[in-house]
């Protein structure tokens, strides 16, 4: 038995994924670790040092540095949770939570932020 026929074969564009979102929040803190990252490797001594070398203010270097004494759980929540919540907070919603010296603390502030977003 044989058979035969024809098949069109066409090229066939797919187009390409959009891209993923990421939360704001979650590129400063992926950023405050690359800064330490490149500190460390170029052996940059001062963020006053790295801010010329940017061209981005000490203030701001400072702001997204701060987001490092956040406690490692928070630091958790914002790189690999998936609540939509993440999506309305920004560097600048954690400011007071990371001067608090006191983890379990910075926990609760972390809590209420979330619970208010």
């Amino acid at each position: 038995m044989h058979y035969e026929f024809n098949i069109d074969l066409k090229p066939v564009w797919h187009k390409p994924p959009p891209p993923i979102k990421e939360p704001y929040i979650r590129k400063s803190l992926v950023l405050a670790y690359q800064i330490e990252d490149f500190m460390l490797r170029h052996k940059i001594e001062s963020l006053t040092e790295f801010s010329h070398r940017a061209n981005i203010t000490p203030t701001r270097t400072t702001q997204i540095m701060r987001m490092l004494q956040l406690a490692p759980s928070i630091q958790a929540d914002i790189l690999l949770a998936g609540d939509k919540k993440l999506f309305k907070l920004r560097e600048r919603h954690t400011r007071r939570i990371s001067k608090e010296p006191f983890w379990p603390r910075q926990e609760e502030l972390w809590k209420d932020l979330m619970s208010h977003h």
